[in-house]
């Protein structure tokens, strides 16, 4: 099935699960460290993927007059390695490698969404180079399939997924937004201006204080909790994304959403070999048990920092809003079958969420018990 969310027009962004494609413009080269995807953007959202990193950088390509042309396309490379003239053209050089061009990733998006209205694509540009062409290649591809928030409301986190259905959502780091705008490239500001279409990410996690900062209500495109973690082996990879789910859960407003990664690193090793370990039988039943426990703990966390745990334990949990939940699940080499594990998680029920909570009875009782106590004592 290729038009995966009809059923969720009314859900919100942060009440969905996706399936999201990590240096998803990556489809097309041939070195095995460098390859983080088999399927170009079209065949990937065909697959299920709804979310999309992408990295853009300035190649120069020679032609066969003599001629040189700089063309916009992925890369996969270290920031830090990357050579050339950072404000005009890239080299990926022995450890790096260029992928699809931008031109041809926003036509994939484009028609993806034409062809299916019901669906909706997200690209999040990060760590790029050239971002005036960026900036205008989108705007003269996408033209009105660009997603453009009605007036007064830009917040991607709670917009239903009908508002966001047949467009391609472009999302930018907020400096490089505001940076641009000083400089007269965009006019973001403008009520009545297209630019509207290039909205804002922000990354909540705060590597610092390994806490998420707070959610802003009014804030305006995507703000999201999750970090890329990087390990080469399932079972670190996996303590890691439950530990930031467990964290996000107690530390950020139950509109955030959350992104959870199922990927390994390497410099050097073969990325598809690797990342094959990921989705064995026992490895995909992991990634399941972590977003579920992820979810369960950032429930005892939410719970724990009630004041009144008499009045939580009475709840109706069932019609609770979830507490924290991974709404975007990022993967190298998507494919079908794995977008459909994905999906599946949209299954958590409100009796499922009965059932965790419960489990966390027992302790929330004790609490209060123990509470209860030092406070007489303190009389």
């Amino acid at each position: 099935m290729t038009a995966r969310l009809v059923g969720y027009a009314n859900r919100k962004l942060n009440e969905i699960v996706i399936p999201g494609s990590h240096d998803g413009g990556i489809y097309m080269y041939a070195k095995d460290n460098v390859q983080t995807q088999a399927l170009n953007i079209f065949e990937q959202a065909m697959a299920g993927i709804r979310f999309f990193d992408i990295r853009i950088a300035v190649q120069a390509i020679r032609m066969n007059d003599g001629t040189t042309v700089n063309v916009s396309k992925a890369f996969h490379l270290d920031q830090k390695l990357i050579g050339g003239k950072k404000n005009t053209t890239q080299s990926m050089g022995k450890f790096g490698g260029w992928g699809g061009s931008l031109q041809q990733i926003l036509m994939d998006a484009q028609r993806y969404v034409t062809q299916y209205p019901s669906e909706f694509l997200i690209l999040k540009f990060s760590k790029s180079f050239g971002w005036p062409n960026i900036f205008t290649l989108c705007k003269n591809i996408l033209g009105n399939d660009q997603y453009k928030p009605n007036w007064g409301f830009r917040n991607l986190n709670t917009a239903t997924v009908g508002s966001l259905a047949g467009k391609v959502i472009t999302l930018f780091p907020p400096a490089i937004l505001a940076e641009f705008e000083q400089k007269g490239v965009l006019d973001i500001r403008n009520v009545a201006d297209t630019d509207w279409g290039f909205l804002p990410f922000k990354e909540l996690y705060n590597a610092e204080t390994k806490k998420c900062d707070s959610y802003d209500m009014a804030g305006n495109g995507l703000q999201y909790f999750g970090k890329f973690s990087s390990t080469s082996k399932v079972d670190d990879n996996t303590r890691k994304q439950r530990k930031l789910m467990e964290s996000g859960g107690g530390s950020a407003d139950p509109a955030v959403v959350g992104m959870m990664y199922w990927t390994t690193t390497g410099l050097f090793a073969n990325i598809r070999n690797r990342n094959d370990t990921m989705w064995t039988n026992g490895s995909q039943s992991a990634l399941i048990n972590t977003w579920t426990s992820g979810l369960e703990g950032s429930i005892r966390n939410q719970l724990g920092h009630k004041q009144n745990l008499l009045e939580v334990l009475n709840m109706n949990h069932g019609n609770m809003l979830k507490a924290f939940m991974p709404n975007i699940v990022m993967m190298d080499f998507s494919n079908r079958q794995r977008c459909n594990t994905i999906y599946g998680l949209n299954g958590v029920t409100p009796q499922d969420l009965d059932r965790m909570i419960d489990r966390q009875r027992p302790d929330i009782v004790d609490k209060l018990r123990k509470e209860q106590e030092t406070a007489s004592r303190l009389r």
